[in-house]
């Protein structure tokens, strides 16, 4: 399995979702912590898979938005998932799952007519 370290605008969508719906991370957790700790897991993967790599890594460059598409925010969940297995019980990846079922329950289902 291959293991690469997501570009920013995954990093992006998913915090600027988890800082206009912050009921998602656990209560002690701000978007920007947040956001590091998910960064600082796909690193740390990346680098457990690859322990040859020494470099530094830049620090990651949020571009906040009010609004981002839960569709893309799922597939970035998606990425990150694929990269990273934390522990079901780990506070990053119980914030990651709260995200999910945020949008299962607040998405709103596509007409049928528009399929």
């Amino acid at each position: 399995m291959s293991v690469v370290i997501l570009d920013d605008r995954a990093f992006s969508r998913i915090a600027s979702y988890a800082r206009v719906h912050p009921e998602v991370l656990q209560s002690h957790s701000s978007p920007e912590a947040f956001t590091q700790a998910i960064y600082r897991a796909n690193v740390e993967a990346f680098r457990r898979r690859y322990p040859q790599y020494k470099d530094a890594r830049p620090p990651i460059c949020v571009q906040w938005t009010d609004e981002v598409d839960p569709g893309h925010v799922i597939k970035a969940i998606g990425s990150w998932r694929y990269n990273v297995a934390l522990p079901d019980d780990h506070p990053v990846d119980r914030s990651i799952e709260a995200i999910v079922q945020h949008i299962a329950q607040t998405r709103k289902p596509l007409d049928p007519a528009q399929s």
